[in-house]
């Protein structure tokens, strides 16, 4: 497990959804991925559906490998939209600081 991993963690399913999308759309191969991270394609149904930390890494390991890009987390970021993050994205936009969103 890569240091800073701690067993337990989530990441919400959604944001890997949208990160298997910008792959999709850079023409990034993204078969067999989810099955590489330990998760079938019902781990991401469903608006509160949530993976283990772990498996996110990898997934952003694997992509960011086939991606050839030594950029790719940060053009992921450059096209990322505020819709991207939901509710909870508009309501950080509008505080004024972090620890008020």
């Amino acid at each position: 497990m890569p240091t800073g991993m701690r067993l337990g963690y989530t990441v919400a399913a959604s944001s890997i959804s949208g990160l298997l999308a910008y792959a999709r759309a850079r023409r990034i191969p993204t078969d067999g991925v989810l099955a590489a991270a330990g998760l079938g394609a019902q781990a991401l149904d469903g608006p509160e559906a949530r993976v283990p930390e772990a498996a996110n890494h990898k997934i952003w390991s694997l992509l960011a490998e086939r991606s050839g890009d030594p950029d790719f987390g940060l053009h992921f970021a450059e096209r990322m939209t505020i819709d991207a993050f939901g509710v909870v994205g508009h309501v950080f936009a509008r505080s004024r600081t972090l620890g008020e969103g």
